[in-house]
């Protein structure tokens, strides 16, 4: 369940960020080229936040009628988004209960916003 969120944050990470050219992240890039400076932030937060909200992750998880077809990689997914602002997250995901969508957005929320960056090694930092 852990990995699959953690892969469904990455995914959506390099999905929706973009180099300084403006082209998405995921078109040249992939997992391995994150460093581990920013991978270990993005394995801790992502730890955190399924600790602390594990219970209500569960439910989720078991109602995501939408995605990518993996319910912990979606969740994963709508954690990026929706601590980054994406404009979509947990509050907007078809079939799952709005209460839940809104308190895991207030818990995802909590956490600061990180814009990816290519380093000139040309590996992903989060700043």
């Amino acid at each position: 369940m852990l990995n699959q969120f953690i892969k469904g944050y990455i995914t959506c990470l390099l999905w929706t960020s973009t180099d300084d050219k403006g082209n998405p992240l995921d078109r040249d890039h992939c997992e391995e080229d994150i460093s581990k400076e920013a991978m270990k932030m993005i394995v801790d937060d992502c730890v955190k936040f399924y600790g602390e909200n594990k219970v209500n992750l569960i439910f989720y998880t078991n109602e995501v009628t939408s995605g990518d077809g993996e319910p912990w990689a979606t969740a994963g997914h709508d954690f990026w988004c929706t601590r980054s602002g994406q404009g979509c997250g947990f509050w907007d995901r078809d079939g799952v209960d709005q209460d839940i969508g809104i308190f895991l957005t207030d818990a995802a929320c909590k956490y600061k916003n990180l814009s990816p960056i290519v380093g000139d090694d040309d590996l992903i930092y989060l700043e």
